[in-house]
């Protein structure tokens, strides 16, 4: 299994659209300092190129959320682009997830990185990048147990200037919608 490189996405005026989901719905410029640690691929903001993805986002910690359209020159951008689910990437997202980012060497020196979406069960998540920290675990191991999504993926902006260059291009509101498991598309409509 592989992602389609990130680059081939490209529009006529030679950016690459994303979204973004947050719970706050007022967004006027991307701010690093809300970053958190311990993420897929260490601090940074996070987008995506599928906007149901971008609209589950939105709901996870409030009832209503926002979704944001922005483009993006990759040609500005020192992007790592994980395009496989093979061990360089494992040993990443663990490090990272584990808080030893610093130690994740596949991305040093970049400050974009493109990759899978993991599953959302948190418990394996935690107990497989553990493991493989610690070194109970070995890269196929982990790959074993916890799922990869290969329709959904990921862009962690690392830097804030970049953020600063994308224009907010369309915003949508969004809705949880109750009875529906966390994570299913159905959790979440357009509010209108």
């Amino acid at each position: 299994m592989s992602l389609v490189d990130l680059r081939t996405r490209k529009t006529s005026r030679g950016t690459v659209v994303l979204y973004h989901g947050s719970s706050c719905m007022d967004i006027e410029k991307f701010d690093i300092q809300y970053s958190r640690d311990y993420l897929d691929f260490g601090v940074g903001m996070y987008f995506t190129t599928n906007r149901e993805q971008a609209m589950l986002w939105s709901i996870t910690k409030s009832r209503f959320g926002a979704v944001y359209e922005v483009e993006i020159d990759l040609d500005q951008v020192d992007l790592k682009q994980f395009l496989r689910y093979d061990n360089e990437f494992i040993n990443t997202f663990c490090l990272c997830r584990a808080g030893f980012e610093p130690d994740a060497n596949a991305i040093k020196g970049y400050n974009a990185i493109y990759g899978y979406m993991i599953d959302n069960d948190r418990a394996a998540i935690v107990k497989s990048t553990n493991d493989y920290v610690i070194g109970k675990a070995t890269e196929a191991e982990v790959r074993n147990s916890i799922r990869v999504f290969e329709s959904k993926d990921q862009l962690c902006i690392k830097e804030q200037w970049i953020l600063d260059q994308m224009q907010i291009k369309w915003k949508g509101i969004t809705e949880k919608v109750d009875g529906f498991p966390r994570g299913d598309r159905r959790s979440v409509k357009w509010k209108k």
